[in-house]
């Protein structure tokens, strides 16, 4: 299946106890005039053992994201745009 609808392999799986942050391969523009923008996807699970907020993001405040944050069955699923280079 396309990276661009399953986001890229798993690179690394962060065990933070009851729960998993799976840290995806960035996945890439493939042509330069390509409408998508790269990104980066971060799985966790299960959504049950989530903490009521996660605010581990850093060095996001002095740019504006737009990023997709969805429940997919029993995983919160957030993908991250990689700056233009």
């Amino acid at each position: 299946m396309d990276p661009w609808y399953r986001g890229g392999d798993p690179l690394r799986t962060i065990d933070k106890g009851g729960y998993r942050v799976v840290v995806h391969q960035p996945v890439r523009r493939r042509w330069p005039l390509e409408r998508r923008d790269s990104f980066v996807q971060l799985t966790w699970r299960p959504v049950c053992a989530l903490p009521a907020r996660v605010s581990a993001m850093t060095g996001v405040g002095k740019q504006s994201l737009s990023c997709l944050i969805a429940r997919v069955n029993d995983s919160i699923v957030v993908r991250v745009p990689l700056r233009s280079r």
